[in-house]
């Protein structure tokens, strides 16, 4: 009984048999036998064939080698892949109160602000103008918006973002504080006001 398990032993610790006790030893073995045999029938095939055994399980070694790093690199390239669409943020769904749906863009809402202008509504024209101002900067990575943020909360995170036109920024959003929640009607001349600071903070995002 000792001799068979002597033999058996002699076995499992032939290269060929690796993968029994060791799945990774018996995987580069297979890849670099593979290496080995492929590189032997090529040169084989063009007449070159005057290798000597070490020359030949040193270039299959190397082959191998660059074999295992490429097929690395692909499962981490996958990896990194799949992470990526399972870790895909979802979309905000509210910015102050305003819904957020799947076709809503910051240009569908802008334009939804401009039929307010014409119609003289000038508060509700200002409101969705923030609005569409805070998607885009959302939709740049200007900030990141977080759909319980209120408007302070907003102001803090374009200050820290490095944003140039921030003091406009906040100039804006107290206007937006003012026409949104005060009882005050905003006049033509308020939305001149408002437009001339909003089309400056619009363009330097859309400048990047």
């Amino acid at each position: 009984m000792n001799r068979f398990y002597d033999k058996l032993g002699e076995v499992v610790l032939k290269p060929k048999y690796w993968s029994l006790t060791n799945p990774v030893a018996g995987l580069w073995y297979k890849l670099k036998k593979g290496s080995i045999n492929l590189l032997k029938s090529f040169f084989e095939r063009i007449g070159e064939f005057d290798f000597s055994v070490d020359q030949l399980e040193g270039m299959g070694t190397i082959v191998a080698v660059i074999a295992a790093l490429t097929l690395f690199a692909i499962v981490i390239g996958l990896i990194i892949l799949i992470m990526g669409l399972f870790s895909k943020e979802e979309r905000i769904k509210r910015i102050l109160g305003e819904t957020i749906d799947e076709n809503t863009t910051a240009l569908s809402i802008l334009n939804q602000s401009l039929i307010y202008k014409s119609e003289g509504n000038y508060n509700e024209s200002i409101r969705l103008s923030f609005i569409a101002l805070l998607l885009h900067l959302n939709d740049t990575r200007v900030i990141k918006l977080r759909e319980p943020w209120t408007n302070k909360e907003i102001t803090l995170a374009v200050e820290s973002s490095g944003f140039k036109e921030k003091t406009e920024f906040n100039t804006l959003a107290l206007a937006f504080n003012h026409w949104h929640y005060s009882a005050d009607i905003a006049t033509e001349k308020d939305q001149l006001i408002w437009d001339g600071t909003f089309d400056r903070v619009w363009e330097d995002i859309q400048n990047g």
